[in-house]
């Protein structure tokens, strides 16, 4: 609230005026990752989930999402699958 006053002699004039502040809309990501084994072995296979999550209020374009394969593991050449939607899931397979 924005309140103005003008004295006037002995007179008060004043005016009270509503202000709302509205921020420009833009994007939130959330990004989880999860693995479907708690421990593996050699020669095992890890599945890897990661979700992204738009919690925003403006679509995000041009996103580029970057993972690293974990510590001991290899990536498995075209497992990676995922799909385009209001929720993300990217999955993709480790030994």
């Amino acid at each position: 609230m924005n309140i103005g006053s003008i004295n006037i002699y002995d007179k008060v004039i004043s005016d009270t005026v509503n202000t709302v502040v509205l921020f420009p809309p833009k994007p939130i990501l959330e990004i989880a990752k999860e693995v479907d084994l708690a421990s593996a072995f050699a020669g095992d296979t890890l599945e890897y989930t990661l979700t992204i999550i738009n919690t925003g209020d403006l679509a995000a374009k041009d996103v580029e999402i970057n993972d690293n394969i974990p510590e001991f593991t290899t990536f498995i050449p075209g497992s990676a699958i995922g799909s385009t939607s209001i929720k993300t899931s990217l999955t993709g397979f480790c030994r």
